[in-house]
């Protein structure tokens, strides 16, 4: 955040409500996380990395032993990070829809809020569902979409690595970008 404060031009969207990008365009962001709520992620047997990379997991795994992860409070940590990212998100929206003129909210985040891109996702996909969407975050954006039909809803994600641009509803497209670990596409 100290290089955005900096810049007039770069924003950390995590910390601001909504960037406007034309008189009826706006941008609204937060880093995003998992929530679990997809699938069944107490018998997942999904290892991510984040929890050994990431100093809020470190207390609750033993490395190099996956029998010992103490999936409870990897859960907690997550969801209570993703109901934080979806409250932004949604603070966004709402201060958007007291404006007179807004035809289109692009949203981007991390973590997938539907797992319409995992499903052609090469890896087993129930047990990626957990890890790898935010359900918090995807019934909010329905709600928000299928309350405000007159405007177009764009939701820019990654965290899958597969590519994936389809309408969840009809003013509600998503879209997740390919990649490579070092090769974004």
């Amino acid at each position: 955040t100290k290089l955005s404060n900096s810049s007039e031009y770069l924003k950390y969207l995590s910390v601001v409500p909504y960037v406007r990008l034309t008189k009826t365009v706006f941008l609204i962001g937060h880093d995003g996380w998992c929530d679990g709520l997809y699938g069944d992620a107490r018998h997942s047997s999904f290892v991510m990395n984040d929890w050994t990379r990431i100093k809020d997991f470190e207390s609750f795994h033993t490395p190099f032993n996956e029998n010992r992860i103490n999936y409870d409070s990897i859960l907690s940590v997550c969801r209570q990070q993703a109901t934080i990212a979806t409250h932004h998100i949604a603070t966004g929206i709402k201060a958007l829809l007291s404006r007179k003129r807004v035809e289109k909210i692009i949203i981007a985040t991390h973590v997938p809020p539907f797992t319409q891109p995992l499903d052609i996702a090469e890896s087993n996909k129930q047990n990626t569902y957990p890890w790898y969407s935010s359900k918090t975050m995807g019934d909010m954006l329905l709600s928000a979409a299928n309350n405000n039909p007159s405007i177009q809803f764009e939701i820019l994600c990654g965290h899958c690595h597969v590519e994936y641009n389809d309408r969840i509803t009809p003013n509600l497209l998503l879209r997740s970008g390919e990649s490579k670990y070092s090769q974004p596409k």
